[in-house]
């Protein structure tokens, strides 16, 4: 054990040892405002946020922050007078004061803010940073044509601006989307369209992915597998179920959504179906087939 007595520590001096606590070592410190107190050995060695008074010191920051800033100013705020004092979640005192700005507007903001320089006006600064002139501006491929009044059904605050994207269209959008920092608007649309675009899918698998994907087919689906009462025609089962069109979807548009056109399988005897008569131009004759040659086989073994 290092003897400790005569170092100091910040406003602390080791006098002596104290008595221990458990298994901790602890030390009698004399504190520059006159105060003794005990303080554990490895509260004065650590590296962070060591203890280097009695409490005194912290009083002295708390005592700081309560400065009387009556007269002083931040930014356009003046401050009149001292209003309220309210305790934060970890206890300490905010002091409240009522500030006059240069805009004629009076407000209660936070002293902390005012020191911190969180606050610099009654919100009228934040207000003509909106309302900046962005006429003749761009923002990625939208140029700025024209401020144009708010729309009718729209709640949305702000400045209102007519653009004109690269692509030809013209779109209304707000101050607030094109100069902020977090996923501004910087296109009519077009751009989001150019980044999910896949040039590498043939228009037939286009047309069958938003075939696919459309409420239409869903309310289709949902009404064959109801009609089978979700079982496979075939073998039986209830696992991985498909919705399979007899006259193939590609061929036959006219019956796409007829559901006497579909009919329930699972996904081995999908795939075995497609296998053996392949696929794009089936039709109900080869289902039919398909039905009285292995209906309640095993499709694994085909």
């Amino acid at each position: 054990m290092i003897d400790m007595v005569g170092r100091v520590f910040g406003h602390l001096e080791v006098v002596k040892r104290a008595s221990n606590r458990g298994v901790l070592i602890f030390w009698r410190c004399r504190c520059d405002c006159g105060n003794y107190k005990d303080i554990n050995a490895s509260s004065l060695t650590r590296k962070t946020k060591p203890t280097r008074s009695c409490g005194c010191s912290k009083k002295e920051v708390q005592q700081k922050n309560k400065t009387n800033i009556k007269g002083m100013r931040f930014g356009r705020l003046t401050v009149i007078e001292e209003i309220r004092k309210e305790a934060s979640i970890c206890g300490r005192n905010r002091v409240f004061w009522e500030c006059k700005c240069d805009c004629g507007n009076t407000k209660v903001i936070n002293g902390c803010n005012l020191r911190r320089g969180l606050s610099k006006s009654c919100g009228c600064l934040n207000i003509e940073r909106i309302r900046k002139n962005l006429l003749g501006m761009r923002f990625g491929k939208l140029l700025v044509i024209e401020q144009v009044e708010k729309p009718i059904l729209t709640k949305t605050r702000g400045l209102f601006w007519k653009c004109k994207c690269d692509c030809g269209r013209e779109k209304i959008i707000t101050s607030g989307s094109l100069t902020r920092k977090n996923k501004p608007t910087h296109s009519c649309g077009c751009l989001k369209k150019e980044v999910s675009w896949n040039p590498n899918l043939t228009n037939k698998e286009r047309e069958k992915g938003r075939f696919i994907n459309s409420g239409a087919n869903k309310k289709w689906r949902k009404a064959v597998l109801e009609k089978y009462k979700g079982v496979c025609v075939l073998c039986g089962s209830k696992e991985e179920l498909r919705a399979h069109h007899k006259n193939a979807w590609g061929k036959y548009k006219e019956q796409r959504y007829v559901v006497e056109n579909g009919v329930v399988c699972c996904f081995k005897c999908h795939v075995m179906f497609h296998k053996i008569y392949g696929q794009g131009k089936n039709t109900e004759k080869q289902w039919d087939d398909f039905i009285g040659r292995y209906k309640n086989s095993d499709t694994t073994s085909i």
